[in-house]
Formats: structure tokens, sequence, C-alpha cells
């Protein structure tokens, strides 16, 4: 029997790499009111992250890589109203 370590360094992945922007607008309604409008955007370059390929020896899915790792795009916008 040849025994593998459990973290293989030639079977490991790369990092995750997402850009994330935000931008905030702040508007005075009154002397005390204020309201705040957010666009925010997560991975904007929409670039995918495939995950590590599948490690189980003899498995019939042995090498290959089924899924993504990261999230697509997601843009949200926001209002919120501070008194």
């Amino acid at each position: 029997f040849c025994y593998e370590a459990r973290t293989d360094p030639n079977l490991r992945s790369q990092g995750i790499e997402n850009w994330d922007v935000s931008l905030f607008k702040s508007i005075a309604v009154t002397e005390r009111v204020r309201m705040q409008y957010r666009a925010e955007v997560f991975n904007i370059a929409n670039r995918v992250q495939f995950s590590p390929p599948a490690t189980a020896v003899g498995s019939a899915t042995f090498g290959i890589i089924s899924s993504q790792l990261n999230n697509p795009r997601l843009i949200q916008f926001a209002l919120r109203l501070n008194f």
C-alpha cells in the first residue's frame, strides 16, 4: 500500500479572487434626517473560480472538476434612512 498525505501540495487549488465595489451617496433630507443610497457589486469582473478536483483515488470522479467555487456577479441597491 502507498499512503498519501492528507494535504498534497501538488493537488491544491488557487485561492478565490473576487473584486467587490461599493458606492455610497448620503443626502440630507432635513436637519436630523439623512438618506443614504448604496450600490454594491460583488465579483464585478464575473471571474469564475472552479472547485478543486475530486481526490478520492479509485473513484470514477477522481481528478474531475465538477463545480464552481465562487458566486457569479451580484448587484444590489439599497436606500437607508437615518433619523
